[in-house]
């Protein structure tokens, strides 16, 4: 059977990061099998009817899976994907949370790809569930060097999905996986918005609101409660909420804090450590 091409000129080089097996990593898993399932599936929908490429594939459980066979799809549709195996942090990932082992695999896909080696910029996806409108996310790539969904008003920005410019990668967040540790009220979301928001980036925001339907990890606790909240996040993204050090960020959030009498994870006096700054009061 003859490949099919690629028609689309932009290439969306996209890292996915996965762990099959959380057992692996001294993690709980409730259905392995559904599980497993959910990251071919996931796969599989990326490379037959997505823009995503070339694909930057990193597990670090692992537990056997049909590379050979994903190789032959991928082909099949003209995609370029790359598998990677990342390292496995057991002692690190049981003291600090999941974030750490997520922040990890995104670092080593960067040292380790020859697909990224030729790309300005890159987007990460987790690769459990897949985000059903991602070519639409995909429309503002050239909008801005790094793009995040960042909620301001509490400290904290999007992982599954984002995209970095690779420079800016590698100057603010090199190591920053070291800080991850879901104890000390430093995950992955709350230790990027920290180290982002310190700094002199070009950070934008995708103009549409990823949908992802289903459960948060291996929680009962969906991404987004209902197709209605979805359309409310989706004209909140459009109107720039969601955009960091924006103005309608700044607006929508105090609001929003007043109202709820939410407080934040972190703010932007807060340091990546949890250590007070030197120039702090205490």
């Amino acid at each position: 059977m003859a490949a099919k091409r690629n028609r689309s000129k932009t290439e969306y080089p996209t890292v996915i990061t996965a762990t099959l097996d959380p057992t692996a990593l001294g993690g709980p898993v409730k259905d392995l099998e559904a599980r497993v399932h959910l990251y071919e599936s996931t796969l599989r929908r990326y490379i037959c009817e997505t823009k995503m490429n070339p694909i930057i594939y990193i597990e670090n459980s692992g537990y056997p899976f049909d590379y050979d066979g994903f190789r032959a799809l991928a082909a099949e549709h003209g995609k370029r994907i790359e598998f990677l195996t990342g390292s496995r942090p057991v002692e690190e990932t049981k003291k600090h949370g999941k974030g750490y082992g997520d922040a990890l695999l995104v670092q080593e896909a960067l040292e380790q790809s020859e697909e990224m080696k030729n790309q300005t910029f890159f987007y990460k996806v987790s690769g459990r569930l897949p985000i059903e409108n991602i070519d639409k996310v995909y429309r503002t790539c050239r909008r801005h060097q790094n793009e995040f969904i960042s909620y301001d008003g509490i400290g904290w920005v999007m992982t599954w999905i984002f995209k970095m410019n690779k420079d800016d990668y590698w100057r603010l967040m090199r190591d920053v996986y070291q800080y991850c540790d879901d104890i000390r009220r430093r995950d992955m979301e709350i230790c990027y918005w920290l180290t982002l928001i310190h700094s002199d980036a070009d950070v934008g925001s995708f103009r549409t609101y990823p949908r992802m339907f289903g459960n948060i990890g291996e929680t009962n606790q969906p991404y987004v409660d209902s197709r209605l909240e979805y359309v409310f996040r989706n004209v909140a993204a459009h109107l720039g909420v969601f955009t960091m050090k924006s103005l309608p960020s700044r607006l929508f959030w105090k609001l929003f804090m007043k109202l709820s009498k939410r407080k934040p994870y972190v703010t932007a006096d807060d340091t990546l450590s949890g250590e007070a700054p030197a120039n702090r009061e205490t």
